[in-house]
């Protein structure tokens, strides 16, 4: 299950991606809705504790489109993965941010 989703567009994709990384910190299952830069993948390498998915799937990252399996990668890998499956099986209780 995806706890929070990142989509807020009042916010650019480097600063829903930064939210995200945040939360994954935290433990927590993020989904965000972004492109970030080449440079914000890289600076987060190593800095995810929890999950971080991101839609639509970044170049050079595993990508998913089965929730479970991608939070699951992430949390074990310690990585930021891509997901494709949005809307399909992230539960209804995530909060949007």
């Amino acid at each position: 299950m995806v706890e929070f989703i990142i989509s807020d567009p009042s916010y650019t994709d480097d600063e829903r991606f930064a939210i995200g990384v945040g939360l994954s910190i935290t433990f927590r299952q993020v989904l965000v809705e972004a492109r970030p830069s080449r440079e914000a993948l890289r600076a987060v390498e190593g800095a995810v504790w929890g999950a971080l998915l991101i839609t639509p799937c970044p170049p050079d990252l595993p990508c998913f489109n089965d929730v479970e399996k991608a939070v699951d990668y992430s949390e074990i890998y310690s990585i930021p993965v891509g997901y494709e499956g949005l809307g399909r099986d992230c539960k209804p209780q995530s909060l949007h941010i």
